[in-house]
């Protein structure tokens, strides 16, 4: 049906959406790139669960990768480490908030980047920001003592932190 293949588009666009924020709000704050990755996973998951398929286990296949078995591999060792952890369910948390949090990021990238323009779109993005990080450095560093960003003032042993927690 063309209502569905409009929307799914539309779909689409949402989730690069939500990629472009992440990218810009990068250095800035961990809840908008957290937001930004539950929007676009459960953004994913309604365009996967409403496109067409025999199955619904078919629909929601992963794009492929030349690196999918890899990252299958990886993954699975890397579940069981948490599992055989002194630790289980706090390494479990931690294995789904901080390393399969990345994988769905890589293969939500490789869904909706289509196009060379995409893509531009993003690296500009990223290229701005870090533009922006830098001056804020320079200017929390030299002339205020504080970022503008998020108001950190300059580390104890007299480091610049831009918007981030510690001095990088």
């Amino acid at each position: 049906m063309f209502w569905r293949e409009l929307f799914l588009a539309k779909v689409d666009t949402a989730i690069l959406f939500s990629l472009y924020v992440l990218a810009f709000w990068l250095p800035y704050s961990n809840a908008v790139v957290e937001s930004s990755i539950v929007t676009a996973l459960v953004l994913w998951a309604i365009k996967r669960f409403l496109s067409e398929g025999e199955n619904l286990l078919e629909r929601f296949r992963l794009p492929g990768s030349p690196h999918n078995f890899a990252i299958q591999y990886f993954l699975l060792f890397a579940l069981i480490s948490s599992l055989l952890s002194s630790e289980p369910l706090y390494s479990l948390s931690a294995y789904i908030k901080k390393t399969v949090e990345w994988f769905v990021l890589y293969f939500l990238v490789l869904e909706v980047f289509k196009t060379r323009k995409q893509v531009y779109i993003a690296i500009g993005i990223l290229i701005f920001t870090s533009v922006a990080v830098s001056v804020d450095s320079l200017v929390q560093f030299h002339i205020t003592g504080r970022d503008f960003f998020n108001g950190h003032p300059v580390s104890s042993q007299g480091r610049a932190t831009a918007s981030f927690d510690e001095p990088n």
